[in-house]
């Protein structure tokens, strides 16, 4: 039989509750502010405080079935395990499980965007993703383009930085763009 401690189980119902409420937390109509454009760190900030969110919700669902496969392998469970050896198993394991990772980070950026909401950090830090000029905005390109952005994070950071309007080259393909909010 599985026994958690209290302390923990009271953890884990902390972290889903507050992920609930970063979901579906209701935001109050701002004006948006064109005259500056935001900036490159209040960029880079916000997608730090999204990542921890994402991840605070994600991480407790992706290592229990690492877990799981562990304490099968050893006949004991135990929360947290230390080896110096891998096993056939840990590949096909943990490759679903960062998998399952992106696919919840990509879920989280397209769905609040797509949907007109700013994300909690960009909600903290101000600023919202809206619709560009040029035609409709593009919010899978946008996301995906960023994936890539993040990928070669020092030269997305230069040509950003080096831009007047502080636009990342993924604003302009996907025709959105990052606009101050006001409260």
């Amino acid at each position: 039989m599985l026994l958690v401690h209290p302390l923990r189980l009271s953890a884990l119902y902390w972290v889903y509750f507050c992920l609930f409420f970063f979901a579906f937390y209701k935001q109050k109509n701002t004006d948006l502010n064109y005259s500056k454009p935001v900036g490159v760190r209040q960029r880079v900030g916000a997608f730090f405080i999204d990542f921890a969110v994402v991840l605070s919700a994600i991480v407790p669902l992706i290592t229990l079935p690492i877990l799981l496969v562990e304490g099968q392998s050893t006949g004991a469970f135990e929360w947290s395990f230390i080896r110096q050896f891998g096993r056939p198993t840990d590949v096909a394991v943990i490759l679903p499980s960062v998998l399952l990772m992106f696919i919840a980070l990509f879920c989280y950026f397209y769905l609040q965007a797509k949907n007109n909401r700013a994300t909690l950090g960009q909600y903290i830090l101000a600023y919202k993703i809206i619709a560009g000029e040029g035609g409709s905005p593009n919010y899978f390109l946008r996301t995906f383009l960023s994936y890539i952005g993040l990928c070669v994070w020092p030269i997305s950071l230069f040509f950003a930085l080096k831009r007047q309007d502080k636009k990342f080259w993924w604003d302009s393909k996907s025709r959105t763009a990052a606009v101050r909010a006001i409260s």
